[in-house]
């Protein structure tokens, strides 16, 4: 895992935000919950705190990126607190698998997606693992 400012890391378009990126060689992914920032299992304001804190605050950095990465766009910034708040207190879209059950719970997995966002946890059996046909089964 490396993080830089360089501009031409991601592909010919280029990186075009003027923030410090950050960067991980392919490596297997334990299973996580999106939006779990601070990985106690549950998706709450906590979370949305602790990524600020992290992000403007030099708190300590989320144990998995793909976690905090809440709107899985891939980029750790402001909108994604704004969109667990939105989903917790405004009746905002569900966060993507590994989340996508009823609001009242989530499962765990790895990302669909492979936005190449660092996870170096593995909640393991403390979450309940999508099943073989990526269904929760709570």
């Amino acid at each position: 895992v490396y993080e830089s400012l360089a501009t031409n890391l991601l592909g010919p378009q280029g990186d075009m935000n003027n923030q410090q990126d950050i960067f991980q060689s392919p490596s297997p992914q334990g299973p996580f919950i999106r939006g779990d920032a601070n990985l106690d299992v549950q998706i709450n304001l906590s979370d949305s705190v602790y990524i600020l804190n992290w992000l403007f605050q030099g708190g300590p950095p989320p144990g998995c990126y793909d976690a905090a990465d809440a709107n899985d766009n891939g980029v750790i910034d402001i909108n994604d607190p704004d969109y667990l708040n939105k989903f917790l207190f405004q009746g905002g879209p569900i966060p993507k698998c590994p989340y996508c059950c009823a609001p009242t719970a989530s499962c765990c997995g790895k990302d669909p997606t492979g936005d190449g966002l660092p996870c170096g946890v593995n909640l393991g059996g403390s979450c309940t693992p999508f099943d073989a046909q990526g269904n929760c089964s709570l």
